[in-house]
This record gives C-alpha cells, sequence and structure tokens, in this order.
C-alpha cells in the first residue's frame, strides 16, 4: 500500500511546500483540450470486458505510475482503472521549475491570479476520457473520477460542471479542495448536481490543510451534494491504508459488480 513516503510528488516537492493551496477563480471555460505525450496507465479488468471505470488523477510532480501499486493492491475483477499522466509544466510557485503538473500554480493565497486555461484544458481532457469510456459502452453512472491533491481539485470541478447523459456514479478527492469556488453553484450542472463524493483528508496535512478540506466539504453540502468525508489521524498529506480500504469500500459501493456483461 502507498504510505506517506511513497507517494513521488513528496520527494520532488520539497521546495513546494503548499502544493494546492489557493482557490482559483472565476473564467471562461473555452480552451483547447490539454496535450501530453504520456498516454494513461491501464490497469485492465480480469474479465474480457469492463463494466465500470474509474479515472483517477496523480497530484503536483506524481505520475499515474505512482498510483498503480495502490490501485492493483484495491482493484475489482470488474474495474478498469485509468491513471493519466499529466504534462510537463513550469510551475510558477517553484520558480518556474518544470514538473507534471496539470495546471499552474501561481501563488499561496485564496486571492492569488490563477491558470484558468490550464485548468480548463485539463477539465476538458480528462472530459475526453470519459467520452471515451461512454463511446465504449460504459455509461456515465459506472464512471468514477478521482484524483489526489491538485489531481483531486481538477476531479472535483470536472465532476460538478460536466454533462454527461446520466449522473455520474461519484467522485473521489483524496487531499484535495473545490477549485474555482466562486464559479459555483452556477457552474454546478444539473445532470451531476447530486453526484457522490468521497472526500478523504490527513488531520496532520501541513500542505493542503484540514480546514481547506473541511472548507470544500461545506461547501459542497451547502449546495445539495452528498459528501462523505473522512478524516485519518496522524496522516500528512499522503494516503495510508486505512484511507486505501475506505476508497475501495466506497467504490464498491457505487460500482457494484452486479452488472456483468
Amino acid at each position: 500500500m502507498l504510505s506517506k513516503e511513497h507517494v513521488p510528488l513528496m520527494v520532488i516537492l520539497l521546495c513546494a511546500i503548499a502544493v494546492t493551496v489557493s482557490r482559483l477563480m472565476a473564467g471562461q471555460e473555452m480552451d483547447p483540450v490539454l496535450t501530453t505525450d504520456d498516454a494513461p496507465i491501464v490497469i485492465k479488468a480480469d474479465r474480457k470486458k469492463h463494466t465500470a471505470t474509474v479515472i483517477f488523477l496523480h497530484g503536483l510532480g506524481d505520475s499515474g505510475n505512482g498510483w498503480k501499486p495502490a490501485f492493483k493492491d484495491i482493484k475489482e475483477s470488474h474495474i478498469k482503472y485509468v491513471l493519466p499522466n499529466a504534462p510537463p509544466l513550469a510551475v510558477t510557485l517553484n520558480s518556474g521549475f518544470v514538473m507534471p503538473a496539470w495546471y499552474d500554480i501561481k501563488a499561496l493565497s485564496e486571492d492569488a491570479p490563477e491558470d484558468i486555461g490550464g485548468i480548463n484544458r485539463t477539465a476538458n481532457y480528462v472530459g475526453s476520457l470519459v467520452q471515451k469510456e461512454i463511446d465504449d459502452g460504459i455509461p456515465a453512472d459506472r464512471i468514477v473520477l478521482g484524483g489526489f491533491s491538485q489531481g483531486g481539485a481538477v476531479a472535483l470541478f470536472t465532476g460538478l460542471t460536466m454533462d454527461t447523459p446520466t449522473p455520474l456514479a461519484g467522485i473521489v478527492a483524496l487531499s484535495a479542495y473545490l477549485p474555482r469556488r466562486t464559479e459555483f453553484p452556477a457552474a454546478l450542472q444539473a445532470v451531476n448536481a447530486k453526484v457522490n463524493v468521497f472526500q478523504g483528508h490527513g488531520d496532520s496535512d501541513n500542505i493542503v490543510t484540514p480546514l481547506w478540506g473541511n472548507q470544500t466539504r461545506e461547501y459542497l453540502e451547502q449546495m445539495g451534494v452528498p459528501v462523505e468525508f473522512k478524516t485519518y489521524v496522524g496522516m500528512a498529506h499522503g494516503v495510508n491504508e486505512a484511507e486505501l480500504g475506505d476508497m475501495k469500500d466506497w467504490l464498491a459501493e457505487r460500482l457494484p459488480a452486479a452488472m456483468h456483461r
């Protein structure tokens, strides 16, 4: 299982102490789809054809491979797991240091200017991954979006603003927060306005603090979004076996194996 010490982004971000703290402000969602040379890591279902899909985005400085061991540990035989790779990007917060990132981070304050275009491009890219699964015969209500830290922020924003034929099965946000909060509830798509969200957060997280996690939960609940929020004692900005176990159980509820093909 992954633990705090095994999350690769913690090595890369020694000087980037607070990974994705800032709240993202309003902007126009007219940007093209993000492009990346690295195809997503895919963990195939054990059966010939999967009946559900989990798309999970890594955090700043990490990769899809960084989460592969965790999902191989908790995988279900009927689920396909898609672990995208962020492209290299110069991160302003880190003095322009280039690292895998879903969007730029300008500064560590709630009123800091944000990379609206970068968030839009990544949201469009994630949307294209969802559409690919739908085209492959997996309905939206058998698809979960998720992510860790910056990836969790993207999953929340994309899932809540995405117009899908049916509601998504759910959203997983680990050590994350809701980006572009001031755009909500106007940006909330009706089809996913009641999508189930699983939030996990360590009470010792000094990067995306528990306060920000709880503020996200409160804001989601104010909009009527159902949230299951779990706090992990002693956990910093990472994951542990308890959280992975809780996520596995939550995914099993949202994506039961009963719908075999």
